[in-house]
């Protein structure tokens, strides 16, 4: 009976090793895959590091590239200089700030109360790079001076900017669906991609409904409305673009914010004057405007 309980104990015994054993070899079997694991996650992570540095690179190219090409377009927008001897033909010279321009607002788009103490027009051109550089100004002006400011915008694509027309076509078609400040701001924010495709892109994801927006494309409202600021803006001198004229006075492309300020504060002194005179809120630019210069 003894022997057959120490047997027993033995092959228990050695079964418990034999368990051990195989555990001890599980260890070192997990133990060899986590090495495993650690070193495809490191190689992966020197591999992401790499791709980041790779994009940063990239990124660093692109913005180079697009200053580049910032600075050759300043180049080809920038107006022939005047010759300081010679009297310019009329109208070929530019608006005097000192003065006050008729420059109506018409049914042009604004974004602001009608009523506000200063309207800014700002004629533009969706492929110029100072048009789209000014509207980060546009939009810190427009958060300080609130209710008090208004902007109307007005096209003059230039000969020389292919797609400017087109684009100027678009977002008076957005208008249609009043999704005119929806596109116009995703115009300037991607102002290289202006084909027939990327319109339609624009628009659909500016909220258009495409298929009518492709109809009011081929209007000949829009045309004509791009036609008249066309004209308006030769007729009160505004060659290049931007050009803004606050209460009807001019100021001359992308200026600094401060440039701005100072004129438009100018504009709130005189607009207070006026209405502390008797002139309603509502028909202040109106008013300014009866005065104005039609022209240069």
């Amino acid at each position: 009976m003894a022997l057959l309980l120490g047997c027993d104990v033995e092959d228990r015994i050695g079964g418990v090793e034999r368990v051990v054993e195989t555990l001890e070899e599980g260890v070192v079997d997990a133990n060899e895959q986590a090495e495993e694991l650690r070193s495809e996650l490191e190689a992966t992570k020197t591999r992401a590091d790499q791709a980041e540095e790779d994009r940063k690179a990239l990124e660093e190219r692109l913005a180079s590239l697009e200053e580049a090409l910032d600075r050759v377009e300043a180049k080809v927008d920038a107006p022939p200089p005047l010759v300081p001897e010679a009297k310019p033909a009329v109208g070929a010279g530019r608006p005097d700030p000192a003065q006050r321009y008729k420059v109506p607002v018409g049914d042009s788009a604004t974004r602001g109360p009608d009523d506000a103490k200063v309207t800014m027009v700002m004629i533009t051109d969706f492929q110029c790079p100072f048009c789209k550089r000014v509207q980060k100004t546009i939009r810190a002006l427009e958060r300080r001076y609130g209710d008090d400011l208004r902007i109307v915008v007005k096209h003059n694509p230039l000969p020389f900017h292919k797609r400017a027309r087109a684009a100027a076509l678009a977002v008076e078609a957005a208008r249609e669906q009043d999704k005119f400040w929806e596109l116009h701001d995703l115009l300037y924010e991607h102002n290289r991609a202006l084909s027939d495709a990327d319109l339609r892109k624009w628009a659909k994801e500016a909220g258009c409904d495409v298929p009518r927006f492709e109809r009011d494309l081929a209007a000949s409202a829009a045309r004509r409305r791009i036609d008249d600021d066309i004209e308006l803006a030769r007729r009160v001198g505004a060659r290049g673009t931007p050009s803004f004229f606050i209460n009807g006075r001019y100021i001359a492309g992308a200026a600094l914010q401060t440039s701005f300020e100072a004129m438009i504060d100018e504009a709130l002194v005189e607009a207070e004057r006026e209405i502390a005179s008797g002139v309603a809120p509502a028909n202040l630019y109106e008013t300014l405007m009866r005065t104005a210069k039609s022209g240069l």
